[in-house]
C-alpha cells in the first residue's frame, strides 16, 4: 500500500505488473487499472446503480435468453438485426426505407404513406433500386421502363402508358 505522491487521503495498491487499485477519501473516486482480464461471477444478481454509466469499448457482447430494455434509446451508427424484429407501436423514418425483400403487411398507414393488403399510397417519392432490378410497378406498368405512344411536340397530350 502506497499513497499516490504523499496525498494521505489517497490509498493505492501497486502490483508487480503495474496493476493498481486507488482510492482516493477525499473525491470518493475508485480507479482500478488491472494489465488484464476481469472476471466477475456472482450465484445471484450483480446490480450497478448508478447516475451514468460509460462503456468505451471496440466490441460489447450480451448474451441473454431476454434482454430488457426501459427508456428512450438512441443508437448512432449502423445497426444490423438478424431475426425478426417486431414493433409495437409507431416506427418514424426521418431517411429512406429500403427493402431488398418483399414487406408483407395486413395494413400500414401513416403521415403520406397507406398499405392495405399488398397495396401502398404515398403521397412522397416511391423509389427504386434499378440498377438491381427492382422496380415500381402500377398495375401492369412498369415505371422504370415504360413508354408513352402517340407523343407529338407543342401542347397535345400522349396516350397513356403502352405496358
Amino acid at each position: 500500500i502506497t499513497p499516490d505522491a504523499g496525498d494521505k487521503d489517497v490509498v493505492r495498491v501497486l502490483f508487480p505488473d503495474d496493476s493498481s487499485i486507488e482510492y482516493n477519501r477525499n473525491s470518493h473516486e475508485y480507479n482500478i487499472d488491472i494489465k488484464g482480464k476481469i472476471n466477475i461471477t456472482a450465484d445471484a444478481e450483480v446490480n450497478l446503480d448508478a447516475q451514468v454509466v460509460n462503456l468505451d469499448a471496440e466490441v460489447v457482447n450480451a448474451t441473454a435468453t431476454t434482454i430488457n430494455i426501459e427508456g428512450a434509446t438512441n443508437i448512432t451508427g449502423a445497426t444490423e438485426i438478424t431475426g425478426n424484429l417486431i414493433v409495437t407501436g409507431n416506427i418514424t423514418a426521418s431517411g429512406i426505407v429500403t427493402a431488398t425483400t418483399a414487406i408483407s403487411t395486413p395494413s400500414l398507414s401513416g403521415p403520406g404513406v397507406s398499405m392495405s393488403s399488398g397495396n401502398i399510397t404515398a403521397d412522397g417519392e416511391v423509389s427504386a433500386d434499378t440498377v438491381r432490378g427492382y422496380s415500381v410497378i402500377s398495375g401492369t406498368i412498369d415505371l422504370a421502363t415504360h413508354v408513352h405512344s402517340g407523343v407529338t411536340t407543342g401542347g397535345g397530350s400522349t396516350a397513356p402508358p403502352t405496358p
